[in-house]
């Protein structure tokens, strides 16, 4: 007889952030998702012990919060009450659509914040403020391109298909993405990545660690309730690819 019970679940934790209010969405999606889960929500599968742990509050839409909030979480000592094993960022997309994002560049925030301001705090110019972001034109590649070393399109395959309560016969629409909008999003995701590759070493630009999610404003035809299952199908879906080594190069 052993110490170890193969029959024990392996406990996993995933971190999760959400963003605060900007443009006229009052109540963000992504931290009204989130912050459901608080203070801490445990979703057991066959194999794992999930546990899912939100950050304590909104993450302020602005370039200064994100990179002064987000990397520390990625060196919490081994006691910390932020240790993690993987984090999902969640933020505020496309109505009536799920995105993962697959990557995010090191440049090309143009566009102002909620104060303004780009990265390293410069004023934004005053055609590119923050009503104006995210729009139709054109986003060229800037910088090195950090990615997520898990299967992404393999985790939405495997994403369980469902019909919400608030759309009878329509199913859940989730999508994985290359363009994650070069704006707030696309750069807490790229600000992760790097603190994330930076902690494993060797060089990398993808980890396995960090994965990105959009989720559409609680409006019609999606809301709250299918916004945690969408999420909780997802983490299950991230634990599954990466103890499962279902990763990419």
């Amino acid at each position: 007889m052993t110490d170890r019970d193969p029959t024990k679940k392996k406990n996993i934790t995933i971190y999760l952030t959400g963003f605060g209010p900007f443009r006229d969405h009052t109540q963000n999606s992504s931290w009204v998702i989130v912050s459901s889960f608080l203070p801490h929500t445990t979703i057991p599968t066959e194999t794992h012990t999930i546990t899912l742990q939100p950050h304590p509050h909104w993450l302020k839409v602005a370039y200064a919060t994100v990179t002064a909030e987000v990397p520390p979480l990625h060196s919490a000592a081994p006691d910390d009450d932020n240790k993690f094993d993987y984090i999902l960022h969640v933020g505020l997309g496309m109505a009536g659509e799920y995105h993962l994002e697959r990557r995010a560049f090191e440049d090309g925030y143009v566009f102002g914040d909620v104060d303004g301001k780009v990265p390293g705090g410069a004023d934004a110019a005053p055609e590119r403020g923050i009503m104006l972001s995210e729009g139709a034109e054109r986003r060229e590649p800037g910088g090195r391109e950090f990615g997520c070393a898990l299967d992404v399109p393999w985790i939405v395959e495997g994403v369980e298909k469902f019909q919400p309560e608030e759309t009878p016969g329509k199913e859940v629409p989730i999508k994985v993405s290359d363009d994650a909008g070069r704006f707030l999003c696309e750069f807490i995701y790229y600000t992760s990545l790097k603190a994330a590759c930076e902690k494993e070493g060797n060089g990398k630009l993808k980890s396995e660690k960090v994965l990105f999610m959009h989720v559409p404003p609680l409006v019609e035809p999606f809301g709250i309730e299918t916004g945690r299952r969408v999420l909780i199908e997802v983490v299950k879906g991230m634990v599954k690819a990466g103890e499962e080594r279902k990763v990419i190069s």
